[in-house]
């Protein structure tokens, strides 16, 4: 599950510089954007009763370690099957530092954040899919890169 933004269409504006040196201010920029994205999609939404304990032969996921079963006679068993989704976003500055992916390789990820493979109860406990945050950051990273480039072209 990733997320790439990729810079095109940079002709006139690699014309302009003297060298691929003089991309570092992009470079920054993309950098930043991943680290932002990655922060917003690896956000959680707020703990619901599915989080909690709901009593005597119930099971509730407790974040940062898995399935809790409360047992009819007391005590409870715990399945460790958490991943930690949150923790497991990364960024990958590539292609000379004009491409930055932002992805997770947590195994039941797509279930929780990708539109198209998100089971229902994540989607209705306002889990955020990775498609939702570019529809959410991309005009404002897209508007970033454009003041800055022109900024460039400027000089």
């Amino acid at each position: 599950m990733t997320v790439t933004f990729k810079l095109e269409g940079l002709e006139n504006l690699l014309a302009k510089l003297k060298s691929l040196e003089d991309l570092k201010f992009l470079k920054a920029i993309l950098r930043a954007t991943g680290v932002t994205t990655k922060k917003h999609i690896a956000t959680y939404p707020s703990a619901t009763e599915a989080n909690s304990p709901r009593g005597p032969g119930m099971s509730w996921y407790q974040r940062g370690q898995g399935t809790h079963y409360q047992k009819v006679g007391g005590g409870e068993s715990i399945y460790k099957t958490s991943e930690t989704l949150r923790d497991q976003w990364t960024t990958e500055v590539k292609d000379n530092g004009l491409t930055v992916k932002v992805g997770n390789n947590v195994t039941y990820g797509p279930f929780v954040q990708d539109k198209e493979k998100q089971a229902w109860f994540h989607k209705a406990r306002g889990w955020l899919t990775t498609q939702d945050v570019i529809e959410q950051d991309g005009p404002k990273i897209t508007e970033q890169l454009r003041d800055a480039i022109e900024a460039k072209l400027g000089e």
